[in-house]
Formats: C-alpha cells, sequence, structure tokens
C-alpha cells in the first residue's frame, strides 16, 4: 500500500491523472489531457500541492506509483469524466479506498473537503493506536534489588503512578527492562488500574 502522509505534509497532496489510454481517436485523448491539465492549474492556483502525471504508461501503473509516495488523493479524469463535466476522486487515510465523483464547477472546495476528511480519519486512526498501545505497567512486588512481575513484560508503552524516587526509576527500569519516557500531562484524581 505505500506511505501515507497527511495532506499538511504530504509534498503533493493530489494527483490528477488523465485516463486516455484505450481512447482510439486522438481528438477525445487530447481532450481528455487537457481537461486534467486545467484541473491541475485550478487546484494549484487555489493553494493545493498538485501534479499531472500525463506519462505515456498504463492507469494502474500511475496509481501504484503514486501510491508508494504517499499522495493521499488521486482524481481521475476520463471520456466519461469529461462527457459528464466531472471528476473521480479516490480518497487514501482511511481502511478502505473511497471513491467520489465531483462536478468540477466545485472542485476545489470538493477536494479541500476530501483532504480534510483524509487528515481527520488519519488523526482519528493514529489516536485510537496510541490508547490501544498504552497498557498499565502489571503489578509487581521488590524482592532484594529487584522486582518480580505477576504478568510478563512485552514490548509495549506502559503507564504507572510514580512518585518520582530516583532509587526506585533505576529499579524499574532495570527489573522491567524499561525506559522511563516522560511525565502524564493529565492528573489523576485516583489511581487508575
Amino acid at each position: 500500500r505505500g506511505l501515507l502522509l497527511p495532506p499538511c505534509v504530504a509534498p503533493i497532496q493530489v494527483v490528477v491523472i488523465p485516463i486516455a489510454n484505450g481512447e482510439r481517436q486522438a481528438a477525445v485523448k487530447e481532450k481528455v489531457h487537457r481537461e486534467a491539465r486545467r484541473v491541475g492549474q485550478e487546484l494549484k492556483g487555489a493553494g493545493i500541492r498538485c501534479r499531472v502525471d500525463d506519462r505515456n504508461v498504463n492507469p494502474g501503473h500511475k496509481f501504484f506509483d503514486w501510491e508508494i509516495k504517499g499522495v493521499p488523493l488521486r482524481i481521475e479524469i476520463g471520456a466519461k469524466e469529461l462527457a459528464n463535466g466531472s471528476v473521480t476522486s479516490w480518497r487514501r487515510g482511511t481502511e478502505k479506498q473511497a471513491k467520489q465523483t465531483f462536478k468540477v464547477n466545485n472542485l476545489v472546495e470538493a477536494v479541500n473537503l476530501e483532504l480534510k476528511e483524509v487528515s481527520d480519519e488519519m488523526g482519528r486512526a493514529s489516536a485510537k493506536r496510541l490508547e490501544e498501545s498504552i497498557k498499565p505497567l502489571p503489578s509487581f512486588r521488590v524482592e532484594g534489588e529487584g522486582l518480580v512481575f505477576e504478568q510478563p513484560i512485552e514490548k509495549a508503552v506502559y503507564e504507572t503512578p510514580f512518585d518520582g524516587n530516583e532509587k526506585m526509576a533505576e529499579m524499574l527500569e532495570r527489573g522491567a527492562g524499561l525506559k522511563f519516557l516522560g511525565y502524564s500531562m493529565e492528573s489523576y484524581e485516583q489511581e487508575r488500574a
């Protein structure tokens, strides 16, 4: 699936791909390519980082190349879209790619909304992964200079109450093979389980 960049940091936010390789009439092919260039210029004029891929390779090759580079939104223009005054977009950043059709007369607004949706969905997924990756440190007891945990310590981010005692910090790090990463930004009214 390749790299997936949030729109705010993606060097290229949108790729416009003319789909005209199968067109037999040169005039139709030229109209599709002209419309793709026009759409690209409109998006660039609105401040959207955009590229038009008019290379003479099949569309699947283009799709793959831009997915690998992390471009969050792909716009396709073919003879059908040209006839309907529309474009087809494929949004990445979701569990599955989302396909939409937009009229070209409100394209900039639609693209900005799609990019916002990609960003929002990526943020929600990231927050969920972070929340799921933080675990409470298993209960333990001190035996001599070491610690005995009730459950095995896995590779994870653990959360535990800590009063800042350096000796206890060293004991926890040695006994669990973990490193202290920092302090909680939240205050706790009661101890978490």
